[in-house]
């Protein structure tokens, strides 16, 4: 199914559908599908915060540091600031 989704040019797929392949990649420890899935939703939205987020996450769970420095330097480039959250 995710070849097809990479393959066909079809406006049917949106950037929740790739972050919540994004999101399961960080349950399942899927590397190359991770990469896929936020290529694919930052092309569609390369302003959307929370694809920086989760991407992050996974990051951190694998604790690939400097890749998390690098999407930290990609941020502040751009001008992209995360929320702050509260509880």
């Amino acid at each position: 199914m995710v070849n097809e989704m990479t393959h066909k040019e079809n406006g049917s797929y949106s950037v929740s559908m790739w972050g919540a392949l994004l999101n399961a990649c960080n349950e399942f420890g899927n590397v190359e599908l991770r990469k896929l899935a936020a290529r694919k939703a930052l092309e569609m939205d390369p302003h959307n915060v929370g694809i920086y987020v989760l991407l992050s996450n996974v990051y951190a769970k694998f604790s690939m540091w400097d890749e998390i420095e690098q999407l930290r330097d990609l941020m502040k480039e751009t001008g992209l600031k995360k929320d702050m959250g509260c509880s």
